[in-house]
């Protein structure tokens, strides 16, 4: 599996750098942004830096604090581009933390997994162009590991899980462009 993720990214990106035009226009756009937020693209509670390529793919990382520890993650970004510029929807692919097990009075059982997470959202534009909002919704693809883990805990340590594992997560955060 994450063979064929890494495969299918580095694919998308070769086509994409194929396809770019080098038109003055298109390349007429912000570049950069960088901004705080909660979400696993932010590395949980934490901030993201955005670059884009050209005008509908970037590349980001996130770094920020996921209730346990250190989160982070890397990925790439597609936005659609539309004629209301103010409200543009993305889709996004990344690798990095994707879920957290927390259990009460056990903190030395608390475990953080890493996978890749798909997604996708909008950006929403501020009137002055100076920002963006950014809102939505991701899928954690989780690996064999949590649940074998969450197993074990049950099995072995007593523990009681009082509620599953959701199969999604948000993200919501407000990005200024810096370039």
């Amino acid at each position: 599996m994450k063979k064929a993720i890494l495969i299918a990214f580095v694919q998308c990106i070769c086509f994409i750098n194929y396809a770019q035009d080098n038109n003055a226009k298109l390349n007429n756009y912000k570049k950069t942004s960088i901004g705080i937020g909660l979400g696993l693209d932010n590395g949980g509670i934490g901030v993201n830096l955005t670059t884009y390529l050209q005008k509908s793919i970037a590349l980001f990382a996130g770094l920020g604090y996921n209730v346990h520890e250190l989160g982070f993650n890397l990925g790439a970004k597609y936005r659609f581009l539309s004629l209301n510029n103010r409200v543009t929807p993305f889709m996004l692919a990344m690798y990095g933390y994707n879920t957290v097990i927390l259990i009460s009075n056990r903190t030395d059982l608390n475990k953080t997994f890493y996978g890749p997470t798909i997604g996708g959202g909008i950006d929403i534009r501020n009137k002055k162009g100076t920002g963006v909002w950014n809102l939505g919704l991701l899928i954690p693809i989780r690996m064999p590991e949590v649940d074998n883990y969450i197993n074990d805990m049950k099995q072995n340590s007593g523990v009681a899980f009082d509620t599953p594992l959701s199969p999604i997560s948000y993200t919501v955060s407000y990005r200024f462009w810096i370039n």
